[in-house]
């Protein structure tokens, strides 16, 4: 049994040899900016030609025969077809070249790839090992990448190492925890720590310029001590343009140490998007200004801050001097002699008696006058008789009351 296409097509869909614009080689040099470059090795013949249907090595593809059924399944013709390299080229396989893909007939696996981690050697069934989604993923596995996920394994779809898609020509690359980790971004990347912030637009990575401190920066990373949350701008354009998630939006992963180990998707933000989380037993907030898409020049303004800001200890306290010693001498005891008066004595009695009384009596100037030549005018008089009916009424008026039996009087007064 043998894969459903010739070694022409396998070569045009890894290395773009007759003309396929997106494939592992297009689009791993376009992510990385040119700084990591898959190349087919060069053509090389067997020492020993098993006369099977083995062929040479041209244009990076070589077919081996092997002898066992694909029904026995890749535990048993992976190593198989390891062996058969060796015997054909004299040389072990994984020194043919730095990363050698299997690509096995229909029907020998039960998943779609895999690939040893940190190593030489990915494995794929049959039309699976000319997908660019696969070949991205299966080879950043060789080159220590986990998996990227969001709620599950492979769910965090902003970078190719979450799902593998079953289309060709798919323009996508990595999410931002795997993009520090493979370093492609040394002079576009800021770290903060507790008590920092970081203010300023992100770009894409699709924008980034090799060698460029000033640009604008494209990751950046939080960080308490092996943990971290790595922060950038998913630009939806250029060799990004078929992102699967998050397109056009400041997303957030963390991921924790710096070899090999899986990253989560935490957050996906568009213009005005807020995201809080803890880190170290800090809160780290991220919030998103009004993004801009443009292909060439478009960024997403962010502000990030995590925890309190970090002030510096109070100064030492001042040294104070000691109190001074003691006075060398007691204070001196009470006065021997009673203390000077503060008033003058009193002076002398007066040598000259006091001035003798006046010799006459004062004489008045003007006699008193005379009596007055006429007398005070007598009382005015009351008519009694007109208070006759009441004795009380007839006395308050001066007069007399008389009363005889039915008879009553009120006379003035003799």
């Amino acid at each position: 049994k043998t894969v459903g296409y010739g070694e022409a097509a396998l070569s045009d869909d890894v290395f773009g040899t007759t003309g396929d614009v997106v494939n592992l080689r297009t689009q791993y040099s376009a992510c990385s900016h040119g700084q990591l470059d898959f190349q087919p090795i060069s053509d090389k013949d067997m020492t020993s030609n098993p006369n099977d249907g083995t062929t040479n090595i041209r244009n990076g593809v070589v077919t081996i025969k092997v002898n066992n059924a694909s029904t026995e399944g890749d535990g048993v013709v992976r190593p198989a077809t390891t062996n058969a390299l060796t015997a054909a080229f004299g040389i072990a396989a994984r020194d043919l070249a730095d990363h050698v893909m299997y690509c096995l007939p229909p029907g020998t696996m039960s998943g779609i790839a895999y690939a040893y981690i940190n190593s030489w050697n990915s494995v794929f069934d049959d039309d699976w090992c000319r997908y660019v989604s696969v070949q991205m993923h299966e080879i950043g596995h060789n080159i220590n990448l986990a998996h990227s996920g969001e709620g599950q394994t492979y769910d965090d779809q902003t970078g190719f190492m979450g799902y593998s898609y079953s289309q060709d020509d798919q323009k996508m690359c990595f999410n931002n925890a795997k993009s520090w980790q493979l370093g492609w971004f040394p002079d576009a990347a800021a770290t903060i720590g507790v008590g920092q912030s970081y203010n300023g637009p992100l770009k894409g990575q699709v924008n980034y310029i090799v060698g460029d401190p000033s640009q604008d920066r494209v990751l950046v990373k939080i960080v308490s001590g092996s943990e971290a949350v790595y922060v950038g701008f998913n630009h939806q354009t250029k060799h990004n343009i078929n992102t699967a998630e998050g397109g056009n939006r400041v997303t957030v992963q963390s991921y924790n140490g710096s070899g090999y180990s899986a990253s989560t998707l935490l957050s996906k933000m568009s213009s005005g998007g807020s995201f809080s989380g803890n880190l170290g037993g800090q809160t780290y907030t991220i919030n998103v200004g009004t993004i801009t898409t443009n292909t060439d020049t478009g960024v997403a303004p962010v502000s990030i801050t995590y925890g309190a800001p970090t002030t510096p200890p109070p100064t030492s306290v001042p040294a104070t001097p000691p109190p001074t010693s003691p006075p060398t001498n007691p204070p001196t005891n009470f006065p021997t002699t009673p203390p000077a008066p503060t008033t003058s004595a009193p002076t002398k009695t007066p040598t000259a008696p006091p001035s003798p009384p006046p010799t006459k009596a004062p004489v008045p100037t003007n006699p008193p006058t005379f009596p007055p030549t006429n007398p005070p005018t007598p009382k005015p008089t009351v008519n009694c008789v007109e208070f006759d009916k009441n004795k009380k009424t007839c006395e308050n008026a001066g007069c007399t009351w008389t009363q005889q039996g039915s008879n009553k009087s009120c006379e003035r007064n003799a």
